[in-house]
């Protein structure tokens, strides 16, 4: 049997709950697999926690001052998280404790697998790419900019225009810690496919796509009247869901989706159309009429707000994959999206949602009418949307794939 440790840094969020998935459904399949993340998570989740030992509490503290300063460098207005990975730690030791015959990384920020750690796992290792800092300077998004397809430096995240600057210095150390290791990289969707064969810290390694997975015992459709009526939403008209967004990231596109708004308050189907907002971002002033549902911390509310919702939009300009466009569809919702990153290897344009050129607001805004303005159409959409969550986006589907992969590269290896 094939023994497994999943890294990740935290037990909540995103990237946590689908490498968390992944790791049920591989145990459901056979494979011994473990989930490793960093200690006091609090936490439903079954996990294994690095021990809390005084060396990780000062590891912690020195940390949280060095963020302090980076904040000090970054543009306020500017670019989203940032990671260093340059505190050490013993992450390293504790996951060759488990004896695995491969180490499975997925995110691992704030300082929990420090760059220099990476070189001394000593199983091979599978490493899911879920956002662009395993190859950058240190941005998990680079927002247009490419400075990582050759040396990163004078990063306009970063205060100062100058040529070796902290990205350079985060790049160089990667360039030297990871210049042989044993890595199979696994991005989840084409563009980020392409960044990583783009990227001259990366391109040298094998990639492969594998999506992320959507826990079908979680997300599934719920009548949208009763959904709308338990989440106080109004029962009659069109309801647009979206996800709130710090302002400060341009790459989640407010400005993209507030212009698209816009132009459907000028349109004489308005008056039909309101919006309902989740999440943790400040609310906008909106043109419709809206509801914010605010933070939603369990699954059972999430899968409510989209199967209350008639469509989804995900205005992303960069988007490694787009959890909750999958999630969306999974409780047969379709979504307008921007055509670049996941959502343009998810979306099927005007089978099971549409598709605009990146960043035309007019785009959007005519996608989501277009969803909305026929009834036998969004019924289609809504049915064509169910099914290719079902059937590829399902995470024993995927678990499936990452169980060929080990399997290849263990035979390769005589494992």
């Amino acid at each position: 049997m094939t023994r497994v440790v999943h890294v990740n840094s935290h037990l909540s969020g995103g990237a946590a709950r689908g490498a968390y998935w992944l790791h049920q459904a591989l145990r459901a399949a056979g494979v011994d697999s473990s989930f490793l993340s960093r200690p006091k998570e609090e936490s439903a989740l079954a996990a294994e926690a690095v021990p809390d030992t005084l060396g990780w509490q000062v590891h912690q503290r020195v940390s949280r001052r060095l963020y302090r300063l980076l904040r000090r460098l970054k543009h306020k207005d500017r670019g989203g998280f940032w990671s260093l990975q340059l505190v050490p730690n013993t992450i390293s030791e504790t996951i060759n404790e488990f004896g695995a015959d491969l180490v499975h990384l997925h995110w691992v920020g704030r300082e929990f697998v420090p760059i220099a750690s990476v070189p001394r796992i000593e199983a091979p290792l599978v490493w899911t790419i879920r956002d662009m800092w395993p190859f950058t300077g240190g941005c998990h998004y680079s927002e247009q900019c490419s400075g990582y397809h050759y040396q990163c430096g004078a990063c306009p995240q970063l205060r100062g225009d100058f040529s070796y600057d902290l990205s350079h210095l985060v790049w160089r150390w990667k360039k030297h810690c990871w210049r042989d290791l044993d890595v199979h990289l696994v991005a989840p969707s084409e563009w980020m496919a392409d960044c990583i064969r783009a990227s001259s810290l990366l391109r040298d390694y094998p990639v492969r796509v594998i999506p992320n997975g959507v826990s079908l015992d979680t997300f599934y459709p719920e009548p949208a009247a009763a959904a709308r009526r338990k989440l106080g939403l109004p029962v009659d008209g069109k309801l647009v869901l979206f996800g709130a967004m710090n302002a400060r990231e341009s790459r989640k596109g407010g400005r993209q989706l507030l212009e698209a708004l816009e132009r459907i308050a000028q349109t004489s189907k308005a008056e039909d159309i309101s919006v309902v907002v989740f999440g943790q971002g400040t609310p906008l002033e909106l043109p419709l009429p809206s509801v914010h549902l605010g933070y939603i911390d369990n699954d059972e509310r999430l899968r409510l707000a989209y199967s209350a919702a008639d469509v989804m939009v995900v205005p992303s300009l960069e988007e490694a994959f787009g959890k909750t466009v999958i999630e969306a569809m999974a409780c047969q919702t379709p979504v307008v999206a921007f055509n670049t990153g996941g959502p343009a290897d998810i979306i099927a344009h005007r089978e099971n949602g549409f598709l605009a050129p990146t960043g035309h607001s007019e785009r959007l805004a005519e996608g989501i009418l277009w969803c909305l303005e026929e009834d036998e159409r969004l019924a289609r959409l809504s049915e064509a949307s169910l099914e290719t969550a079902q059937f590829r986006y399902g995470i024993r589907t995927v678990a499936s794939e990452y169980t060929e992969l080990y399997e290849e590269i263990l035979s390769r290896r005589g494992g």
